[in-house]
């Protein structure tokens, strides 16, 4: 009897920190098979030639969790990375998505860690993007539209709560290097404002994003951006979508290159089958490739919802590059030889046809 006794108090000290513990797992797990390439490249060694391929599409896992404070305070935390399910060889390093601690109450929610920036969070998620995580993502720093996106690490950020549909949120990134460039100490921080208004069928998001010292060959040379997005669903279910967005890159003894980017949209839910198509162009970049640095990006897709969680998928894009411009497909990129980091070899054409499946969890 004393053993049995023994055994079930040891069960409950085990079971007792996880019970009492709020602790969620989730994920998506999201995979596609394709048909893609990027030819057309200006050096046509640099092209990436056709290939059938079976992508992750950002699948992740994450675990997220609170524990109520009192006087409606609570701790919060996210530790969410990265699932390369098509190799299992993930390259990618732990809680190298959205992962913080912070704090949330009546004030809104402060967090410390790595996470989207303030311009990135209240702009996306706004009906822009009519396939999120696979090739056919429109919305992302090396592709056409959302270039001014990023996960800030070594960041502080508070986000208020939704007061008669409005929210704003503002991210601050510390550069914790400092290094010097050119005899000088660099600081190469980010600053970053966003807002959302939301009310019925209607979104619309602003951001701004200032990089200090952002351009490596100088200390005094910044980045700046600001996007606005739109979209309206109607009773029909049919979504409407637009975005601009400008940036300013600062040149030494030169006037800063700037850029505009635009994307339209248009989505129709038909019960459990959705259809949609994109457009996304990038205009001359003024005092920088000019009309040589433009791009476009056309995309057509639709989805069919097994369930509440699980979804099959098919899309066609193509992005076309001018001989100077570089955008590439946000998730999935198609690189060159040699490789060009996430980004295209110049006036390379990505294009992809797929299908795929897609789970929530």
């Amino acid at each position: 009897m004393n053993k049995k006794l023994l055994a079930a108090a040891l069960s409950a000290a085990f079971v007792a920190p996880a019970a009492l513990a709020d602790v969620t797992t989730y994920g998506v797990i999201n995979s596609s098979v394709e048909f893609a390439k990027a030819t057309g490249a200006t050096t046509s060694s640099q092209d990436f030639k056709s290939v059938n391929r079976v992508t992750a599409n950002n699948s992740r896992i994450g675990f997220k969790g609170w524990e109520d404070l009192g006087n409606g305070l609570k701790a919060i935390w996210q530790v969410e990375q990265n699932v390369d399910i098509d190799t299992g060889n993930s390259t990618t390093s732990w809680a190298n998505r959205n992962s913080f601690v912070g704090l949330e109450g009546s004030f809104g929610r402060v967090l410390l860690g790595k996470h989207d920036s303030a311009y990135k969070t209240m702009t996306i998620g706004l009906g822009t993007n009519i396939l999120v995580d696979t090739s056919a993502d429109t919305c992302n720093s090396q592709a056409i539209f959302c270039r001014g996106d990023q996960r800030v690490s070594n960041t502080v950020q508070y986000y208020s709560p939704v007061v008669n549909g409005f929210s704003a949120g503002v991210s601050y990134g510390a550069d914790e290097t400092r290094a010097t460039v050119g005899g000088n100490r660099a600081n190469a921080y980010s600053l970053s404002f966003g807002g959302k208004y939301v009310n019925g069928g209607l979104a619309v998001g602003a951001g701004y994003e200032h990089r200090n010292d952002s351009v490596a060959t100088s200390t005094g040379l910044d980045t700046d951006y600001f996007k606005l997005v739109g979209a309206y669903t109607f009773a029909s279910a049919t979504t409407l979508a637009a975005g601009y967005e400008h940036s300013e890159v600062d040149q030494f003894a030169k006037s800063a290159k700037k850029q505009d980017g635009f994307t339209l949209a248009v989505k129709q839910q038909l019960g459990a089958w959705g259809v949609g198509a994109s457009y996304t162009w990038l205009g001359k970049e003024k005092n920088g490739a000019e009309g040589d640095g433009k791009a476009k990006q056309w995309v057509l897709a639709a989805t069919y919802d097994l369930s509440k969680r699980t979804q099959v998928q098919a899309y066609a894009t193509k992005l076309s590059n001018n001989k100077s411009a570089n955008r590439n497909f946000g998730i999935n990129p198609l690189n060159g030889t040699p490789l060009n980091g996430t980004l295209s070899a110049a006036g390379a054409d990505p294009q992809a046809i797929g299908v795929g499946i897609r789970h929530a969890f």
